[in-house]
């Protein structure tokens, strides 16, 4: 992207945040270039997504570089998207091939609740903080947590066991409270 700045990311990390602000400001450009020449004339409400791993820190170089990339657009993003993923990095149990072995949804909904929504409760408090700096909204991304085997997301194949109990986990009633 276009020269910027120091970042206080790792290179990969970084990168990936400053592509995601510059494609989403052009893409949001486009869209209101695309619709002011139609009857339509809807507004254009730009999204940023993130997920609550990520963290502030993240989230900071991500509205940083989207404020810089969108000021040929006159306006940077107007809301953050936000999403948690069960199983991935740091957040909750290992989610491996192994994992549905001898589990039920009742013993997921224990792990969620002991393991993986704890962390990202901190780190949402952190991106809300963020976010409201940049005068940016707050709003789920992907309506949910996204519960994937590891290394699904990677390019990694998942297990028919594994995908069962997690789809089943998701539909439980439970998620919805």
């Amino acid at each position: 992207p276009v020269p910027y700045g120091p970042c206080l990311l790792s290179d990969t990390m970084c990168k990936r945040a400053r592509f995601n602000a510059l494609r989403t400001a052009e893409i949001a450009a486009i869209w209101r270039e695309v619709l002011e020449t139609t009857t339509i004339k809807r507004e254009v409400v730009v999204v940023l997504s993130t997920w609550v791993h990520a963290g502030a820190q993240y989230v900071h170089e991500l509205l940083r570089f989207n404020s810089t990339s969108a000021a040929a657009s006159g306006r940077s993003a107007d809301a953050l998207g936000v999403t948690a993923y069960f199983g991935i990095d740091k957040l909750g149990p290992r989610v491996d091939s192994t994992f549905a072995s001898g589990k039920s949804v009742d013993d997921v909904f224990a792990l969620l609740w002991q393991d993986a929504l704890a962390w990202p409760d901190a780190n949402l408090a952190e991106i809300k903080t963020a976010a409201a700096s940049y005068g940016v909204r707050l709003q789920t991304y992907e309506a949910g947590p996204g519960m994937v085997q590891d290394g699904v997301i990677g390019g990694g194949g998942a297990t028919a066991a594994v995908t069962e109990l997690l789809v089943a986990t998701a539909r439980d009633q439970r998620m919805r409270e």
